[in-house]
């Protein structure tokens, strides 16, 4: 969800700063304005791309999940009406040294 929230308000500021580029571009007759908004708006949405990843990336690291995280997630699927039966669960790390 928050990858979403970021991706999504990255592009609504974007929008505004390109809009804010054009026009100081237009009034100014200078080109450069609108560049400079480019330019910001690629490193709002770079930013926006990899700055949730570093809560994220531990899984994908080699991280092992705690056990009590998994014992939320099956709670959590199992109080869902259309989820018949919950087994046993765990993680694989699939990583050099683990």
């Amino acid at each position: 969800m928050p990858r979403i929230f970021a991706g999504n308000s990255a592009v609504l500021i974007g929008i505004v700063l390109a809009a804010v580029g054009l026009w100081l571009s237009r009034k100014f007759g200078n080109p450069y304005f609108d560049l400079g908004a480019l330019v910001v708006i690629g490193l709002l949405l770079l930013g926006a791309v990899f700055a949730p990843t570093r809560k994220n990336d531990g899984p994908l690291s080699g991280e092992h999940i705690e056990q009590n995280s998994i014992g939320h997630v099956l709670e959590i699927v199992a109080a869902d009406s259309a989820v018949g039966r919950v087994g046993q669960a765990g993680d694989t790390t699939l990583a050099p040294g683990s």
